[in-house]
């Protein structure tokens, strides 16, 4: 028997462009870091000088922090993280903005000095956007949450989001061609309804339930994942828990450039690079490609993967900031869905023969574009909106049963 589907979702694409004004004012600018090198994010950081209110704000994803339009003066920086102790320095402006500050915070309570042999970044101690929209920590939050970092995911090799999500506690991998790769089960709940996929907090709807995007590890930032229910965050079921995977953002207070290339057996390599930086005192860009291809241990058995993502974040104001992204991606993955027993037993002499039809064809097209807004109407009050467009083509032409 030999199925055919194609699916298609056709939406308008927008060009956003942005111009940045010439002049600008003092900045004060800087990265959030534990005692080990790594970055704190949703670090509480208030700005002070005499005469005038007091400017606060969070650090970043990547732990950067930014407060523009100053003027000359003697300024207090105060920066709070749960679990660490209170950090303050004091900085003079005049004219030229200050070179950007690196803050290290110590462990609450920790006093003794300790010989580290290898380190990662914390998770516990910051917030997660996941498991709850009151700023809470894993600590704090009455429910099993979890988190991996993006290059936790990368050290192990993990070449796509399937593997990766496979290796989270309690996690299954239930991929095929016939819902996009998109299938887990957690929890003894499965498909795509039971335990919800969300791309930077936001679930992309499409027909059918099942979507191929994302799937690249590269641009992760890191994986969340709530157990149990969670439809009362995010309903629609999610009975079984939700994975959100959160890309890398832009990085305010430096430039980062990162490369990978590696090769082996079966004609594997893989390639990849990143950027990012500040373009001036308010915008910020992120640049992530890569390419990763195989011809596999069965024959026929060969798959691809294209991966493109730009973003920018723009500081249209000290509390306001729109954040523009395009992702975009092209799969083709293995034509190869099992080989069958003979006498209930796997025959070596059959083990690399692919049962499929010699014209399989199976691919999955995406693309993603994103507007979003942070508004910060108060220091512990702040507006999100999202504007999401998702065109996908997911196309399969294969065998998929047979006797």
């Amino acid at each position: 028997m030999r199925l055919i589907g194609h699916f298609c979702v056709c939406l308008i694409v927008t060009t956003f462009l942005t111009t940045a004004a010439m002049a600008q004012a003092p900045t004060v600018s800087g990265r959030v870091l534990d005692g080990q090198g790594g970055v704190v994010m949703n670090a509480l950081v208030t700005l002070t000088v005499a005469g005038q209110p007091a400017r606060t704000l969070r650090s970043q994803a990547d732990g950067s922090f930014s407060f523009d339009n100053l003027q000359r003066g003697q300024y207090t920086l105060e920066v709070e993280a749960t679990g660490f102790a209170k950090t303050t320095r004091t900085i003079a402006i005049a004219d030229a903005s200050p070179a950007p500050i690196q803050i290290a915070l110590e462990v609450a309570g920790v006093r003794s000095s300790v010989d580290v042999l290898e380190s990662a970044n914390a998770t516990l101690a910051a917030p997660s956007p996941t498991g709850s929209r009151l700023n809470l920590t894993p600590l704090e939050i009455p429910a099993s949450v979890q988190i991996v970092t993006g290059d936790i995911i990368r050290e192990r090799g993990d070449v796509s989001l399937e593997e990766a999500e496979s290796r989270l506690v309690g996690v299954t991998n239930l991929s095929a061609p016939g819902n996009g790769g998109g299938s887990r089960m957690a929890r003894g709940f499965s498909g795509v309804t039971s335990v919800m996929r969300l791309y930077d907090g936001t679930q992309l709807f499409i027909g059918s339930g099942t979507v191929t995007f994302p799937f690249d590890p590269w641009t992760v930032d890191r994986l969340e994942v709530l157990g149990g229910p969670a439809s009362v965050m995010y309903g629609n079921g999610a009975i079984g828990g939700v994975i959100n995977i959160i890309p890398r953002h832009p990085n305010h207070s430096g430039f980062e450039n990162n490369a990978r290339f590696t090769a082996g057996s079966l004609d594997t390599y893989r390639a990849a690079f990143d950027t990012t930086g500040p373009i001036n005192s308010r915008i910020a860009y992120r640049l992530d490609f890569s390419r990763n291809q195989s011809n596999g241990w069965v024959d026929r058995g060969k798959s691809s993967s294209n991966a493109l993502t730009g973003a920018l974040d723009i500081d249209l104001t000290s509390k306001l900031r729109l954040t523009l992204s395009h992702d975009w991606g092209f799969q083709r993955p293995t034509r190869y869905l099992g080989t069958p027993l003979i006498n209930g037993v796997l025959d070596p002499s059959i083990r690399n023969v692919n049962y499929n039809v010699a014209d399989a064809n199976i691919y999955y097209k995406d693309s993603v574009s994103q507007a979003k807004w942070d508004w910060r109407v108060a220091r512990n009050v702040t507006i999100r909106s999202n504007f999401n467009m998702l065109r996908t083509n997911r196309f399969w032409h294969d065998v998929e049963t047979y006797s």
